[in-house]
């Protein structure tokens, strides 16, 4: 996960597999918490080998979810995300549980996904949709990226 940061991140562009592979590794991480298994489930479709992605945009919308939802409450926390390409377009969804007090890892945040939002402005003007919504205890994020 480090190498991934410190070295692969430098370009442009990665390979979306090495984005998903980092994402993979975060939630197996997280994952460790609790040797009897935690609500988080992860759905990703085929994936090609030629797509390419704008390094850590993805990452702190899943991070987002493990930071706010309170997986490790077996009875009411859960993580779901869900990300697959359909025709040219990439679809990442994430939608986390809301305990009813708030309840995050650290004290600090608020801006992660104002600078996600603000890259995918930079990165990838008029070919994305990002979708946030809080309704019913269940924090969702939709985002779809046009053309990769």
């Amino acid at each position: 996960m480090l190498r991934y940061m410190l070295y692969e991140c430098n370009a442009p562009k990665v390979r979306l597999e090495k984005e998903i592979g980092y994402i993979r590794h975060f939630i197996s991480l997280n994952l460790l918490k609790d040797s009897r298994g935690l609500n988080v489930n992860f759905d990703c479709g085929e994936i090609p080998d030629h797509l390419e992605i704008a390094p850590m945009l993805l990452i702190p919308l899943v991070e987002n979810a493990f930071k706010h939802s309170k997986f490790e409450d077996k009875a009411n926390g859960w993580i779901n995300i869900k990300l697959q390409l359909l025709g040219e377009s990439l679809h990442l969804n994430v939608q986390n549980s809301l305990p009813d007090k708030s309840h995050t890892t650290d004290d600090t945040g608020g801006i992660g996904l104002v600078n996600v939002r603000r890259q995918l402005e930079l990165i990838y003007p008029d070919q994305f949709q990002l979708n946030i919504e809080e309704r019913d205890h269940i924090f969702s994020v939709d985002l779809i990226i046009e053309k990769l």
